[in-house]
């Protein structure tokens, strides 16, 4: 995976590094690879990919995942510094931030470089706009907005009963092609089989 990184082959990489971490056995159980760390070094490989491929979302989950197994100490500075920049391109300013100082915490006397310029990454963000980005729910869009008492149902929908057929929706308007008219947020995931080779069970 890191060679394919270097030679620019991202969307390979990023396939190898995940084969890699969807294999890794966790931190500390087989110390005769990579110092058992194996796990996390694919994650902080993979974190590269994904900010190479503009993937900032995945990044940064891969740099949390990574510190949370354990990612070497000699990493973590520039991992809380990836972090920020990724926030910063998500707009989330005020996490930025807060990623940008845990990063000067960590800074020892002699880290003058890292020192200035995490301090002027600061300065940078002093004056931007703190407003988060609203989340994507998954009920926006709802045509018409969502149903004052059916929660995740359009309010281009009604509910009738019969006899025979119990309740049942319909439309209480014309509803095109492409209209949402349902939507609720996930309970559960199931990742498909054909998907095992390619993405994470967990």
């Amino acid at each position: 995976g890191d060679k394919a990184a270097r030679t620019d082959k991202y969307e390979r990489a990023l396939l190898l590094l995940t084969q890699s971490i969807i294999r890794a056995p966790g931190p500390g159980v087989d110390k005769s690879v990579d110092e058992g760390l194996s796990l996390p070094l694919a994650l902080w490989s993979r974190a590269h990919t994904l900010w190479n491929l503009s993937e900032y979302q995945l990044c940064l989950h891969d740099l949390q995942v990574g510190l949370k197994q354990k990612l070497p100490d000699k990493f973590r500075v520039e991992a809380y510094w990836m972090m920020a920049q990724c926030y910063e391109k998500l707009g989330e300013t005020a996490r930025a931030r807060v990623a940008l100082q845990v990063t000067l915490k960590m800074l020892g006397p002699d880290d003058r470089e890292w020192r200035d310029k995490v301090t002027a990454e600061l300065e940078n963000l002093a004056n931007a706009n703190n407003v988060e980005p609203a989340k994507n729910e998954d009920k926006e869009g709802l045509l018409d907005g969502e149903h004052p008492q059916l929660p995740g149902l359009s309010a281009a929908l009604s509910v009738r009963s019969g006899e025979k057929t119990g309740r049942y929706v319909v439309a209480r308007q014309r509803i095109s092609s492409g209209d949402v008219v349902a939507a609720e947020t996930p309970y559960v995931a199931c990742l498909l089989p054909a998907k095992f080779g390619s993405h994470c069970h967990h």
